[in-house]
């Protein structure tokens, strides 16, 4: 249905593709900013859960 009112309104269909274009490049963006993000706060609360870790053992063998 889409394909046919591309092809009947030839005026418009540079404004439907130019729409369609834009939604792809938003949701990659998305995408990829959420999966960075993601694999960003990952890493950093993995490290800073080791630290914090190690930081503990030796205050407790310490005494």
């Amino acid at each position: 249905m889409i394909i046919k009112i591309i092809i009947i309104s030839s005026s418009s269909s540079f404004i439907i593709i130019i729409i369609i274009i834009f939604f792809f490049v938003f949701f990659f963006l998305f995408f990829f900013f959420f999966f960075f993000f993601f694999f960003f706060f990952f890493f950093f609360f993995f490290f800073f859960f080791f630290f914090f870790f190690n930081y503990m053992t030796v205050f407790f063998l310490l005494g």
